[in-house]
Parts: C-alpha cells; sequence; structure tokens
C-alpha cells in the first residue's frame, strides 16, 4: 500500500468525521491495525478537529443558563389567572430551549467541521500539485543539463572537424608491433598552433589494473605524455601535451596510473616523425 496516497486520499479525514459507511469504516480499522503509520496520522487529524472544533464552538450568550433556569421553574408554576378547573399537568414540562440550543450547537460544529475537511483537502491538493511543479523543475533541469552536454559534444566534435580539415596538422601513424598487429593509433601534429591530438584508432580493451600511456621520442629518450583516458577517447581526438622535436611517438601497456619510463616488452603502437 501506498501509505502516502492512502492518507492523501482524505479517508481518514472522512473515518474522523463518521461519514464512512461500515464496509468503509471496517476496511479503515484493519488498516490502522495493520500500519501504525495510518493511527498516528488518525490521531494527529483527530487532535486537530477537537482543536478546530473547539476554536469554532459558539460560545453560550452571557445570562443565557440563568435564563434557561428560569424558563423551567415558571413552566413548573402554576399561574395566578388560570381557573382552578384547568386540568393542570403533573408532569414537569421540559423546556425546548436547551433542547433547540444543543441542534444548533450541534449543527454548528458539524458545519465547521465540515469546513475543516475541506480545508485540509485543499491544503493536501496544494502539497500535491506543489509536488507535482516540482517533479517539472526537476526533469527540465535534467533536460537542461542533458542538452548543455550535447552542446559541448558538438562543439568538441566542431573543433576535431578541424582538426582533420586543417593543412596545419600533420598525421602521423602509429602502426601495431608484433605484441599486437591489428592495433592503430594517429598522432595529429601541429608546429604551428602546438597542439597534438591523439586518435586511439584500435586498440584493445584494457586489464582492469592497467592503462594505455603515450610516449614521444625525443633526442632518442622516451619523453611521458601522460596516461590515455579510454573513456573520453570513444568520444574522438583527445588533446594531450606538445612537444618540441618529437623523432616519433608510440603507446605501450603500464600499470594502472602509469609509470615515468615505458615498460618496452608492452609496446603496443609505434610511429615516426617524417621530416
Amino acid at each position: 500500500m501506498d501509505i502516502q496516497k492512502y492518507i492523501q486520499s482524505g479517508i481518514l479525514d472522512n473515518y474522523a468525521l463518521g461519514l464512512l459507511s461500515d464496509v468503509e469504516k471496517k476496511e479503515v480499522e484493519k488498516n490502522l491495525i495493520k500500519f501504525p503509520e495510518l493511527k498516528t496520522e488518525l490521531h494527529h487529524i483527530e487532535d486537530a478537529l477537537a482543536i478546530y472544533a473547539q476554536a469554532k464552538a459558539i460560545p453560550m450568550p452571557k445570562g443565557l443558563s440563568e435564563q434557561i433556569l428560569e424558563s423551567i421553574e415558571n413552566l413548573d408554576s402554576t399561574p395566578s389567572n388560570i381557573s382552578d378547573t384547568t386540568p393542570r399537568n403533573t408532569q414537569p414540562q421540559p423546556s425546548k430551549s436547551p433542547i433547540l440550543l444543543g441542534t444548533l450547537l450541534g449543527l454548528s460544529l458539524l458545519g465547521s467541521l465540515l469546513l475543516f475537511k475541506q480545508k485540509h483537502d485543499a491544503d493536501q491538493q496544494l502539497i500535491t500539485s506543489q509536488s507535482q511543479i516540482s517533479d517539472v523543475n526537476n526533469r527540465m533541469l535534467t533536460l537542461q543539463l542533458d542538452c548543455d552536454a550535447k552542446d559541448q559534444t558538438i562543439q568538441r566534435l566542431h573543433e576535431q572537424l578541424q582538426v582533420f580539415k586543417s593543412n596545419a596538422y600533420q598525421p602521423i601513424f602509429l602502426k601495431g608491433t608484433d605484441k599486437s598487429p591489428e592495433s592503430e593509433a594517429i598522432v595529429y601534429f601541429n608546429t604551428l598552433d602546438k597542439k597534438t591530438y591523439l586518435d586511439i584508432g584500435n586498440l584493445p580493451t584494457t586489464p582492469m589494473d592497467k592503462d594505455y600511456q603515450l610516449w614521444a621520442i625525443v633526442d632518442g629518450a622516451p619523453t611521458d605524455m601522460g596516461v590515455i583516458d579510454l573513456a573520453t577517447a570513444t568520444e574522438g581526438l583527445i588533446e594531450v601535451p606538445y612537444m618540441e622535436n618529437p623523432q616519433a611517438f608510440a603507446v605501450t601497456l603500464e600499470t594502472k596510473g602509469g609509470n615515468p619510463t615505458p615498460n618496452l616488452d608492452e609496446l603496443y603502437v609505434i610511429g615516426n616523425v617524417e621530416s
């Protein structure tokens, strides 16, 4: 059972006001035993009704109780101008004023309780509406964030397209070694803008405890160019550090996080820079 939805249906309010049929009352009482949350909510409703009824109760006008008692005493006494032959009613006649007053007070109280229920229902509807508005706002925020992410992807792809179109970028093809003949990658090297991009091309998936690492061979020595983030690589070109005067580029498989020197036994691709 959806407890919150059951409470918002107003059935507990109707139960507290005595507006349910016998069948509905029995069903509510079963649920009250089964779900303590409902019993707690019912106590809150009853307390609120009691406070509301007390606040809205019509106070007895000043002196009304004395007038009622005086009326009762007058009914019990015989008027002096009535003939002794008139049959005397030996039973005291109850005053209608207290009965009428009780009826009016009862109707006033019932009306107050019904107004309270209507206000309670309206409050619950307002809470539901506010919740729905909040849900819509959250969905709009999610869509906005999704649109922003797509805009960033489009912008990145546009920048990468310029790399392919520009003659300033020299493509350096990295071929697979005996370790992995089917592997390949491409480095796009721009000496004018001093930018370098990597396209991983075709590299096998790395084990959980390994990372690919890119190297530039400068003056015959390998220089670290960073660990390759395959998650980013699947979205296109990866911008990597620019190195002056490289003779070649290579990719090795290293321990997680990379190493200061390459493991040549795990050399996957390598390619020379043409002069």
